[in-house]
C-alpha cells in the first residue's frame, strides 16, 4: 500500500454512490442520525468490518424503505475496499458532506 491512493473517475462514482446511500442514515430523521454505519467505515481493521457494515447497512436501507445503490456499485465498492481499506475511509468522510435532499440523487 502506497502514501497516496489513486481515486480516478471511476472509482470515485462508486464512492459517490456509497456516501449517498450512507448518508440517509444521518440525513432522513435529524432528530435521531444514525452514524454508526459511516463510523465503522472511518477506520476499519479489515476488508470483514468493511462488509458487514454494508450488509448491515443494506439490510436497513431495505427496511427503511431508502435508495439503495446497484448490486455493481455495492460490488466495486467492496472491491476497492479489498484493494485498499482508505476507500472506506474516503467514503466515510464524503457520506458527511452530503446535505439533506442530495441524498436521493443516485448520479
Amino acid at each position: 500500500m502506497s502514501g497516496v491512493v489513486s481515486v480516478d473517475e471511476e472509482k470515485l462514482e462508486v464512492i459517490r454512490h456509497i456516501a449517498r446511500f450512507l448518508n440517509q442514515f444521518v440525513s432522513k430523521d435529524p432528530e435521531r442520525p444514525r452514524y454508526s454505519y459511516i463510523d465503522r467505515l472511518s477506520a476499519p481493521y479489515n476488508q470483514e468490518i468493511v462488509l458487514v457494515t454494508m450488509q448491515e447497512a443494506l439490510r436497513e436501507a431495505r427496511s427503511a424503505d431508502y435508495w439503495i445503490p446497484t448490486e455493481d456499485v455495492v460490488e466495486n465498492f467492496l472491491k476497492l475496499c479489498s484493494e485498499d481499506l482508505r476507500y472506506a475511509t474516503i467514503t466515510s468522510a464524503l457520506a458527511l458532506t452530503y446535505r439533506k435532499g442530495e441524498e436521493k440523487r443516485g448520479d
